[in-house]
């Protein structure tokens, strides 16, 4: 699997987190938004090895 498809499936389970607190009033739009465009970049610096550990103790 490539890194982008591994940051991708990554960034599903982080937004889910993020549309439960804003669901609940937590955080609104745009702090939803900001926040997942921040975890991306985050993410994208990442090299191929820490985004696989990454996804993989995600998935375990």
């Amino acid at each position: 699997m490539g890194k982008d498809d591994m940051i991708m499936r990554l960034l599903r389970e982080v937004e889910s987190d993020f549309s439960l607190a804003l669901r609940m009033g937590k955080i609104d739009r745009l702090q939803f938004n900001q926040a997942i465009k921040t975890e991306m970049a985050h993410l994208r610096q990442k090299s191929y090895i820490e985004i696989e550990e990454l996804y993989y103790t995600a998935a375990a």
